[in-house]
């Protein structure tokens, strides 16, 4: 058995974009985040004092790995539930669901989230969801991103073909509403463990 020890808890990254700035030329998630800005550990201004600049908008982001098993209820009916997965074997399915919440003062507008691909996993097809997003994806390790089919990859042959979902790296999430002050919400997707080469 395995156990889930590197489940990217400070690698999943939330910012909000600048008016000005396209969303479409971010640079790499090291140029635009750190722990710090996500989970720093400077306290809350007190009621009434003037946030320092910066601080207006705040994300904070709270990652969960679940899988699913089947209990039977008292009536003898077989249903569905998710438990947290502490340890998983090759060809279990996890559940990641990543839940933001705008701790700032002001709306969020313009919020991104990226997560990378947990080591080991592998994205299951069509799994990705996020009510209100738009969902992108990455081959070369989170530099550029795009839809599923505009990802093209070289063989081995050199030949051109379709990604495929063992070559996602990254999945972005674009919220494209703004998020109240003190709102909440989740996106999330599925990935296999594969077997160990």
């Amino acid at each position: 058995m395995r156990l889930i020890l590197r489940l990217f808890l400070l690698f999943c990254l939330a910012c909000v974009v600048p008016a000005q700035e396209d969303v479409n030329e971010l640079p790499g998630d090291e140029e635009l985040f750190g722990d710090e800005e996500l989970f720093g550990d400077e306290e809350r201004p007190e009621a009434g004092e003037r946030p320092e600049f910066g601080q207006e908008n705040r994300i904070e982001l709270q990652v969960t790995a679940q899988r699913e098993i089947e209990e039977e209820d008292d009536e003898g009916e077989v249903e569905l539930i998710r438990i947290i997965a502490k340890k998983i074997l090759p060809g279990d399915e996890i559940i990641y669901t990543i839940g933001y919440t705008n701790q700032g003062y002001d709306a969020a507008d313009r919020i991104v989230v990226t997560c990378p691909m947990p080591e080991g996993m592998r994205y299951r097809k069509f799994s990705a969801v996020g009510d209100g997003t738009e969902i992108l994806f990455s081959i070369d390790n989170g530099h550029t991103f795009d839809e599923p089919a505009n990802l093209i990859v070289r063989n081995d042959e050199g030949d051109v073909m379709k990604a495929r979902t063992r070559h996602y790296t990254h999945i972005r999430w674009r919220l494209l509403s703004h998020v109240a002050a003190g709102a909440s919400g989740s996106v999330s997707f599925r990935a296999v463990l594969q077997n160990e080469p």
